[in-house]
């Protein structure tokens, strides 16, 4: 370090010898340039154009000259240096009181000089000689003024510069002694590192045999752990079995009662069987698809997804179960039928066909021929009225559409038939004798035979009997009869036999009569 600051100390002896020199140089170089005889002269025609400029009257006139002057001997030539001896010699003019000569930037030299007389031109000479050394004297004390400036930058610069190096030569020491210290620390830290690092081996070493111990101890306790998840599991398993199973008889037992409750009604009775049938497939279904998952692990598992979709499956099972199972149920609820109700209307009707049936026996043979006869009338008035009915449809235009006509005619056949018909089997309880109308040939031959409103009456009790009777042969049919029904029944064959074979043309039953002739009377009634 002594050798470092030696030379920090030569560097700024030779630095500040090189400033001296410098300065000494410049000095003499701008002594050896500048011509002194002009040099005054000038510094003395310059003095004294600075003081005609401090005149109160007319110094504004040797201030513009300077001006002029100081701005233009910066680029002399023969034209600038005319102009500013004429600035002068305008002043001088001024101060005497004669004629100036004046001549603005833009008008010509020759042409502003023209005019002037020859004591103004010598003068002009002189100041244009003057001009001369003024500027001399001027860029000489600017080159003085800019080499004095220089030299006084260098010295500052070379007093930073050594307070610089000084600083440096400082800040070097001051490094100098953090780096010995700096070193030492390390040599120190050098010697812990190597203690720290047989002590991190040796450390290292303890825990390898130590994470081996760990290791092989935590093997043996998972293996423990192991075994004793793998009994846990077995354990489980038994158990949600125990209660799978359970809950499954539960769920069994109480769909029996719950089928047994539903089907108690006489209206839900078919069910019982289709339940129990729908119930007991379900039992197969479900405990074959479990024992099937069971023993298939390697597509379901054995853990608890396996366990869920099990599940899954037993519950969309009886879903599906339960679904047909209302299903069933509703549908014979709707189609069910009471056959006791049935049967009972169907005895009680029977009661009341027998009760007709004993009645019509203890009719008298006088009546039955009575009603023969009437019938035989009847049916002599039925040929003519149709005989009529031809001479009048052929003869009258009729005030009916011939719909209505139609209708009249065909109610009025089947009607006459029916009665006959029923004339022949049961009686009736109506004298109906044909009258004679004295009215034109227009009139209705219905209307003839029988007033629209009595015939209508008559015609629906018989259509009662009709379908009373219909339905008594068909329960017959059915269930059979008494021995003295069919005394009663035996009896009346050839007048059935001989009232059908004149009803035979119109080829209907007595049913379709029955309708037919309700209708017609209907339509009748109203139309009258």
């Amino acid at each position: 370090m002594p050798a470092l600051s030696t030379k920090q100390q030569m560097t700024i002896h030779v630095l500040s010898l090189a400033v001296v020199s410098l300065a000494v140089l410049l000095t003499t170089a701008l002594q050896a340039d500048i011509d002194l005889s002009r040099y005054n002269e000038g510094k003395k025609q310059y003095e004294l154009v600075e003081q005609k400029s401090q005149m109160p009257k007319y110094g504004q006139c040797w201030r513009d000259a300077m001006s002029v002057m100081q701005t233009g001997c910066r680029r002399l030539d023969d034209v600038v240096q005319s102009r500013l001896a004429l600035s002068y010699l305008n002043c001088f003019l001024q101060i005497q009181g004669k004629v100036t000569y004046p001549c603005s930037g833009d008008s010509r030299l020759e042409v502003c000089v023209r005019d002037m007389s020859d004591p103004d031109r010598s003068s002009f000479a002189t100041f244009f000689a003057h001009t001369q050394d003024i500027c001399y004297f001027l860029q000489a004390q600017v080159w003085q003024e800019l080499t004095e400036g220089t030299i006084g930058r260098l010295e500052a610069s070379s007093s930073q510069v050594a307070e610089q190096l000084e600083t440096s030569h400082r800040l070097q020491q001051d490094l100098a002694s953090s780096q010995n210290l700096s070193l030492h620390n390390q040599e120190r830290l050098m010697s812990q590192a190597q203690n720290l690092s047989d002590i991190i081996n040796a450390s290292s070493k303890n825990v390898h045999f130590l994470f081996e111990d760990l290791k092989k101890s935590t093997l043996e306790q998972r293996q423990i752990i192991g075994d004793l998840f793998d009994q846990l599991a077995k354990l489980q398993s038994t158990i949600l079995g125990e209660i799978s199973g359970f809950y499954s008889l539960f769920y069994y037992v109480l769909s029996v009662f719950v089928c047994y409750l539903l089907t108690s009604a006489s209206r839900t009775s078919g069910a019982r069987f289709w339940l129990f049938l729908i119930m007991t497939i379900n039992v197969i279904i479900e405990q074959s698809v479990m024992r099937w998952i069971s023993s298939s692990t390697s597509l379901f598992g054995t853990d608890d997804a396996g366990n869920e979709r099990l599940y899954w499956l037993q519950r969309q099972c009886r879903r599906v179960a339960l679904v047909l199972s209302l299903l069933v149920l509703g549908l014979c609820v709707y189609l069910y039928k009471d056959i006791n109700a049935i049967n009972n209307r169907l005895l009680v009707e029977i009661r009341r066909q027998n009760s007709d049936l004993w009645r019509f026996d203890d009719v008298s043979d006088v009546d039955r021929l009575s009603l023969l006869d009437e019938l035989s009338d009847l049916q002599k008035v039925t040929e003519s009225s149709s005989l009529h009915i031809e001479s009048w449809l052929e003869t009258s235009y009729g005030q009916f559409h011939p719909k209505d006509i139609c209708t009249a005619v065909v109610t009025l056949i089947m009607a006459l038939s029916h009665v006959y018909y029923l004339y022949y089997t049961q009686g009736s309880p109506y004298n109906l004798r044909p009258r004679r109308s004295g009215r034109g040939g227009n009139i209705s031959p219905a209307a003839q035979v029988e007033t629209a409103r009595s015939f209508s009456r008559t015609v629906h009790q018989m259509q009662q009997i009709a379908e009373k009777n219909s339905r008594l042969i068909r329960a017959m049919q059915q269930h059979g009869h008494r021995p003295g029904t069919a005394a009663a029944g035996s009896h009346l064959t050839p007048k059935l036999e001989n009232g059908a074979a004149r009803i035979q043309p119109y080829h209907v039953d007595d049913a379709d009569k029955s309708s037919m002739l309700t209708r017609s009377s209907l339509a009748s009634s109203r139309k009258h």
